[in-house]
């Protein structure tokens, strides 16, 4: 849960450190470009009417089962190397 409510921050991070231009705006521009952003990545518009991108349960998906893995895997490094310490 926590992988996907952090998700949209993560491309937004993603975006700001990849985009230089935005070094020179305003907040406001900042701000509006950012916004303009998450909608690209996220909502798609038809007949006037926007609903969720077909990629957004995807994305979520794949991001929740990269950080499982990734947690998954520290919490074994991290009882292994416990469980060797303990036995010295």
């Amino acid at each position: 849960l926590a992988a996907c409510m952090s998700a949209p921050v993560h491309q937004v991070y993603g975006y700001t450190v990849t985009t230089p231009e935005l070094g020179t705006m305003s907040a406001a521009q900042k701000k509006e470009r950012i916004v303009q952003f998450l909608k690209d990545q996220y909502l798609v518009t038809e007949n006037g009417k926007s609903r969720l991108s077909s990629v957004v349960p995807r994305d979520l998906f794949m991001r929740s089962m990269y950080v499982a893995v990734a947690y998954t895997m520290y919490s074994s490094l991290e009882r292994g190397l416990v469980k060797l310490w303990k036995g010295q």
